[in-house]
Order: C-alpha cells, then sequence, then structure tokens
C-alpha cells in the first residue's frame, strides 16, 4: 500500500516534547506515523530531535521580521498585536509560501495548532483543499465561558467575547473544510455557529508503556495530594492557587499528615516543605512521581479539550478527584462516578470525598482499574495515532 504523503506542519521547532501541549502531541503521533506515511516536517527555524530529523525531511522557515526595541514599542503601542505575533505570523507567511509552491507534491496539509491560523490565510484554493486543519489551544472558541454572568458588565464582556469567537469562525474556520479538534467542547461551539462543517474530534493520546503504578501499601503513613503541569500556564496556575488557599483547611480534617505534590515547570516557587508543600519542579519521570502518591487533585475550571494531566494520572490507576472541566471529553465510565467529580469551589465537598476514598479501599481499587482499562482502551498514543491515520484516509477519500 502506497504511503500517506503528509506536509506536518508545527508552529514549534520538535525538540522536547515537554515544551508545551503541541509538542507533547506532535513528537508522539510523528515517529507512529511512519509506517504508514512519508512526513515531511515544516516547522520554525530551531532544533529538531534527531530522531524525527532521521526519519523525516525537515523544512526550516525563518521571520523576515527582526527584532528591534524601538519597533517593538511602537507595535506594541499602536497594534493589536504584540512584536511576538507579528513576527510568527511572519513566520506563518513564509510556511504559506512554502506549501503554495509545493501541495502538489503532497496528500495531506497537516496543520497542528490553532497558532498556524495565519496561514490559512495567505494559502491558494487548491491548497486549502488538502488542509487538516488541528485546531488544538483554540482558546477563543471557548473564551466566553471563563467569565461568569454577575453582573451588567460582564453579561456586556461575555457578549464580546462570544462575539469575537464568531467572528473567529467566519474568519478562520470558513477557510476550510476538514477540522479537527481534541475535545468535543470545540466541536459543538464550531457546530453552533456554522452547522455545516466537516468536524472530527481526535483526543490526545497518553504514554501507557511505563511500569509505574500506583500502589497503595504507599499511603500507611501519610496522604499526598498531586496536582501537575505547567504551572505557568492560567488554567493550571488558577486551580494550583485554589488548591493552596484549601490546603490547611484540608490538612486540619485528617489525623494523619498530608502533603501535596506539586510537580512541573514553575511548580518550584510553590515549594515550602515546613508547610507541607512540595513544589518539585520538572522531573524525568512524571508517572513514576504520580504513582507514589495517594490521590490525584485537579481544580481546574477555565480551558477546553481532554487535559494531559488526567490521562497521565489514570495511566498510573491513581484515584482521581477532578472538577468537571478536567475530567472533560475523557471517557472515564465507573460505577462510582459521584466519588471522583468534585466541585472546585467548596472546600467542604473536597474534604468529604477526600474522606470516602481513603476509607474505602474497595473504590481505590475500582478507580485504579478503571482508570488503567480507560487509558489503554482509548488513549494510547498507538490507538490515537491510528485515529489520526484514518482520519487522512477519510479525508482523502472524500476528495477524490
Amino acid at each position: 500500500m502506497e504511503k500517506i504523503k503528509i506536509l506536518f506542519c508545527t508552529p514549534y521547532a520538535l525538540d522536547d516534547e515537554n515544551a508545551n501541549g503541541i509538542n507533547k502531541i506532535n513528537m508522539n503521533i510523528i515517529p507512529r506515523l511512519y509506517n504508514d506515511c512519508e512526513l515531511t516536517i515544516l516547522q520554525p527555524d530551531g532544533v529538531t530531535d534527531s530522531t524525527i530529523e532521521s526519519k523525516c525531511q525537515v523544512i526550516k522557515v525563518k521571520a523576515k521580521v527582526k527584532k528591534n526595541d524601538f519597533i517593538d514599542k511602537v507595535v506594541s503601542t499602536f497594534s493589536i498585536l504584540s512584536r511576538d505575533e507579528y513576527i510568527f505570523k511572519s513566520i506563518c507567511y513564509e510556511m504559506a509560501c512554502r506549501i503554495n509552491k509545493s501541495y502538489e507534491n503532497y496528500d495531506i496539509i497537516h496543520l497542528s495548532s490553532f497558532q498556524l491560523s495565519a496561514v490559512l490565510s495567505f494559502l491558494n484554493k487548491n491548497a486549502l483543499k488538502k488542509v487538516v486543519f488541528f485546531a488544538i489551544d483554540s482558546k477563543v472558541l471557548h473564551e466566553e465561558s471563563r467569565v461568569k454572568v454577575t453582573n451588567g458588565y460582564k453579561h456586556i464582556y461575555r457578549s464580546l467575547l462570544l462575539y469575537k469567537a464568531k467572528l473567529c469562525f467566519n474568519m478562520i474556520y470558513d477557510k476550510v473544510d476538514n477540522i479537527c479538534f481534541v475535545g468535543q467542547s470545540d466541536a459543538e461551539s464550531l457546530l453552533s455557529v456554522l452547522p455545516n462543517k466537516n468536524v472530527n474530534v481526535i483526543p490526545n493520546g497518553v504514554f501507557i508503556e511505563h511500569n509505574s503504578i500506583y500502589n497503595e501499601c504507599l499511603d500507611t503513613d501519610e496522604i499526598t495530594l498531586c496536582f501537575h503541569g505547567d504551572m505557568y500556564y492560567p488554567p493550571n496556575k488558577r486551580a494550583l492557587s485554589k488548591l493552596l488557599s484549601y490546603f490547611p483547611i484540608i490538612q486540619s480534617s485528617f489525623s494523619k499528615p498530608i502533603t501535596l505534590k506539586i510537580i512541573g515547570k514553575g511548580s518550584e516557587i510553590y515549594n515550602s516543605p515546613s508547610l507541607g508543600v512540595l513544589g518539585m519542579g520538572f522531573v524525568d519521570d512524571i508517572y513514576k512521581e504520580l504513582s507514589n502518591s495517594t490521590i490525584y487533585v485537579s481544580l481546574v475550571d477555565t480551558g477546553a479539550g481532554i487535559k494531559n494531566k488526567l490521562l497521565d494520572a489514570m495511566s498510573v490507576g491513581l484515584p482521581i478527584l477532578a472538577s468537571q472541566n478536567s475530567m472533560e471529553g475523557i471517557a472515564y465510565s465507573r460505577v462510582n462516578t459521584e466519588y471522583l467529580e468534585i466541585e472546585p469551589n467548596d472546600v467542604q465537598s473536597i474534604i468529604n470525598k477526600l474522606n470516602i476514598i481513603l476509607n474505602d479501599s474497595d473504590l481505590r481499587n475500582d478507580m485504579k482499574i478503571s482508570g488503567l482499562t480507560c487509558v489503554r482502551e482509548y488513549y494510547s498514543w498507538n490507538k490515537v495515532a491510528l485515529d489520526y491515520i484514518a482520519y487522512y484516509e477519510k479525508v482523502i477519500s472524500s476528495g477524490q
């Protein structure tokens, strides 16, 4: 069978999968496409992972706009785009020029992030027909839901955000026929405005080939709550801030000592061992640290799409207490689902659910088994890669 020829476009140099969520997806998907696809990578100038570079042709583009302190100040003062955004748009333009010259050589042009939406503006009609737009991190889709309507001013603000989202739909998504999201909520938001769009949903994946599995014997001496992610990312920072404010109350509610373990970029600044808070920063083996915890707690209440952090916790069988937003889009099927979900603004409900889990070994075991089963069945990177290939084939066949 002839391989699918793909021009795989990414907004970041493919050098570190932990640099951001887009690289996490792309650097796990790309190696799993080698057998079925002939890949050419189009990325901004920068270092590329040596394995990827040995398996794929890598084309690197540079912005023709150079940094200048004076110009930066002028642009930031008078333009709706920041200087960095302006430079990135220049990169998108250079990418589009490459695509317009070579689109006939490919079956699929894969735009792997919403950040590459500017590329669409510069593509010719024939190139656009081959685009699959993986609109990951499309914050504008769910931005209006972040503002809770408590007064007239916020109602107006939310209306403006919704109007902005609709403009985005019409200006960006109307240009391309094949659109894919990682979460159902984004797809539904788009279809509410453009109901005839061909929208697909392929979730994130998770690495399941590790050997770290939650072990209850670690829970005997103390309770370790865990939360991880990039703490510079606003939804994570907001969730952590709330958890830290609750933590003294949670500690005082249990007889055993409780530690809060925070993992990921930016978490080290919260390190306060005397207060029971361990800010560990980036760790080499996240799965080992998760499996050495007692319960995973996520109070994330903004953002859209599937949260990698929850898939990571499920992949080691760690019992989870999470807000509804944290678990969005995850096919987590358990009998006792009421013990999974917590209200992020109600500390007493969090304490009650912690008590239930800590006092019920059968429930902890059920959560462990269901989490492991769920990620292995639905969210392994191998499964996600097969979904990508099936989607490519569907797009190709529909265009013939």
